[in-house]
């Protein structure tokens, strides 16, 4: 379809909400998934409008995708953090589909639609998962994001934001950018002082980036007044007008004004910038997503690990002049201190978990530090590992009452058992089990971390009958500590799966009445390969890895 000629841009003046969307796609036909992220992210026009107009909440279509029943809220985290960090900082979910019955998983609309209804297995356990979205919303709302450089959309209309190529030609790696224009441009918005331009007096950029040959002979006229304080203007050298009236006569005023900026030469680069965020390992495109985003008197650094399997672990280095720092982890919420680590400049030793997501913040005034916990980068603290391969006690099939319960013996996935109906199981799983502690080690070492590899889509954790937390991140080391004794303990997980073995079960076997229903095709509508079908890949169900559990110092 084709936009009509307006200006996009100002069109979001008049949106009190401006919003986009963006998809999760999962390529969802071999366990564990790859995360392909679509570079740039399409529609970032209203993150941009929102920072021209001053709106403080950009909302999402968010995590929209085919209903393949395959995916837990791991699979989905990297697709939000890259909407967040462009700019979006309102999440709204894709579709929730009416549940007529019960045999889940349910009604879908045709092939769209993620697994966000009551009949997911993991949606009733979803609330760690949306209290995550809760925290760097909240942190990303309000205040404006901070870019280097502004780029006129320009003046053909309707104005497209940038493709890939246009974009690696006009912005040097590691700089953010804002859109900007005629609107604003020749508002009295925009000045220039001491060679740097400012929007509205207080967000900066240091060069105006021209992406087209035609321009209106005003919007010539502007950045040519703009170069004259000295800014600089950079990009494509406007070489002709846009009117067809006096054509001929503009177009040489046009090219006068921009002869004086560019010269002889059709293209000026950018000047050189130290990037916002830079790590002292290196790293491939896209694998670290960042956003910095000022707030009053606090900068905010929204830090994304965006590797499936990789830890990023370096030394990570800010335009900031202070010396310490507070980073959040929206997973739990927890804050610790960070202090520079050569004692000069805002640089930090960090260590960010695969997909994980965190905040670095810059106050003006450093008194929040003084009760917070010192950041450790990495996990070389004095301890010890327990790596539990097996456990006594029981494995329960809660949404299947017909399934008696099962010794534990070794962690394992399900779908090795022979037993169709626990092979294809999906639903909520019980482990109940004990497990020892040794008491000397605990009293040197009283933190104790949980950590499981590999559970499903979520687990709740209960140690000796206390409810500790609800977990969906399979490298996040949760702090068992305050119900842990020494010796024996009891260890309760409640676990939830994907229904994607149910449905290949049930095309492999006849259940009647309590066949799994779905409307869903389980196809991706631009390629046509099924995502489920009576031969295809089982994924992992339960505690199919060890438990390890780490005892630390304080």
């Amino acid at each position: 379809y084709k936009l009509p000629a307006v200006d996009v841009l100002k069109s979001y003046k008049y949106c009190d909400v401006p919003m986009t969307e963006f998809w999760a796609k999962l390529q969802a036909h071999h366990y564990p998934y790859p995360t392909s992220l679509k570079n740039p992210l399409n529609y970032v026009t209203p993150q941009h409008a929102a920072q021209l107009y001053n709106k403080p909440i950009v909302a999402s279509e968010a995590y929209t995708g085919y209903a393949l029943y395959s995916d837990a809220p791991f699979d989905l985290k990297l697709f939000g953090d890259q909407a967040y960090s462009e700019g979006v900082s309102q999440m709204i979910l894709h579709s929730y589909v009416h549940q007529m019955q019960d045999r889940g998983p349910g009604f879908t609309l045709g092939v769209y639609g993620q697994s966000f209804n009551r009949l997911n297995p993991w949606f009733n356990e979803s609330r760690p998962f949306m209290d995550w979205q809760a925290r760097q919303q909240y942190l990303l709302q309000g205040g404006h994001r901070v870019a280097d450089l502004l780029i006129y959309i320009g003046d053909t209309l309707p104005a497209y934001e940038c493709g890939l190529e246009e974009l690696q030609r006009l912005v040097p790696a590691g700089l953010k950018y804002q859109y900007i224009n005629q609107d604003v441009l020749l508002s009295d918005r925009i000045s220039v002082r001491n060679g740097t331009i400012y929007l509205d007096g207080t967000q900066e950029y240091s060069s105006l980036v021209v992406r087209h040959e035609a321009l209106d002979l005003c919007t010539m006229q502007a950045l040519a007044a703009m170069a004259d304080l000295g800014a600089s203007i950079v990009g494509v050298k406007p070489l002709r007008t846009l009117r067809l009236t006096h054509l001929a006569a503009e177009t040489a005023q046009l090219r006068a004004l921009s002869d004086r900026i560019w010269g002889d030469s059709s293209f000026r680069a950018v000047p050189s910038i130290v990037p916002e965020v830079r790590v002292s390992v290196p790293l491939a495109p896209n694998q670290l997503l960042t956003q910095h985003r000022r707030r009053g008197t606090q900068d905010v650094y929204f830090l994304v690990n965006a590797q499936d399997q990789d830890t990023l672990q370096g030394l990570f280095s800010f335009r900031q002049t202070q010396t310490s720092a507070l980073l959040l982890d929206p997973m739990d919420g927890q804050c610790y201190r960070l202090s520079s680590a050569d004692g000069a400049g805002a640089s930090f030793q960090l260590c960010l978990r695969p997909k994980q997501s965190v905040f670095v913040l810059f106050e003006a005034d450093d008194q929040t530090l003084a009760d917070t916990r010192p950041y450790g980068a990495t996990s070389a603290e004095d301890g010890e590992t327990l790596v539990l391969s097996s456990a006594a006690g029981t494995l329960s099939f809660d949404s299947d009452p017909s399934l008696s319960p099962l010794p534990i013996g070794t962690f394992h996935s399900l779908t090795e058992e022979a037993d169709p109906n626990i092979r294809y199981y999906s639903g909520v799983l019980t482990y109940d089990m004990t497990i020892q502690l040794p008491k000397r080690s605990l009293k040197s070492h009283p933190r104790v971390l949980l950590q499981l590899p590999q559970f499903g889509c979520t687990a709740s954790i209960f140690v000796n009958g206390d409810s500790i937390a609800t977990i969906w991140d399979p490298n996040y080391q949760l702090d068992i500590s305050r119900a842990v004794r020494p010796g024996q303990n009891r260890l309760t997980i409640r676990v939830t799966t994907p229904w994607r073995n149910r449905i290949v079960g049930d095309l492999n076997q006849d259940r009647g009445p309590r066949a799994a229903f779905t409307t869903s095709p389980g196809v991706d509508k631009y390629d046509q390969v099924p995502y489920f079908s009576r031969h295809h890949e089982l994924i992992p169900t339960g505690i199919s890895k060890p438990i390890i559990i780490k005892l630390k110092k304080e």
